[in-house]
């Protein structure tokens, strides 16, 4: 009777162990997926910010070639003194 009291105590222990180990999985990947969440929002942030950035430039890279043509168009609408559409 000892042999099986002894068994069913190490399984109760064993399960115990299971259980507590099975929980620390749990928190360490729900821990894991809010690390992965932050860091897809923090790349999402600097992505978002780098392609503003960028169409800022464009734009103003943009601009500024309607207004050199536009200039240029004036110019030689003058020198053949006809009237310029821009």
């Amino acid at each position: 009777m000892r042999c099986c009291h002894s068994r069913s105590r190490s399984a109760r222990i064993a399960e115990e162990h299971l259980r507590a180990s099975q929980q620390s999985l749990r928190a360490l990947a729900a821990h894991l997926q809010s690390v992965r969440e932050e860091e897809w929002t923090r790349i999402a942030r600097e992505i978002h910010d780098q392609l503003a950035q960028a169409l800022d430039r464009t734009e103003d890279g943009c601009r500024l070639d309607h207004e050199s043509i536009a200039r240029g168009l004036q110019g030689r609408c003058a020198r053949r003194r006809i009237r310029c559409p821009a």
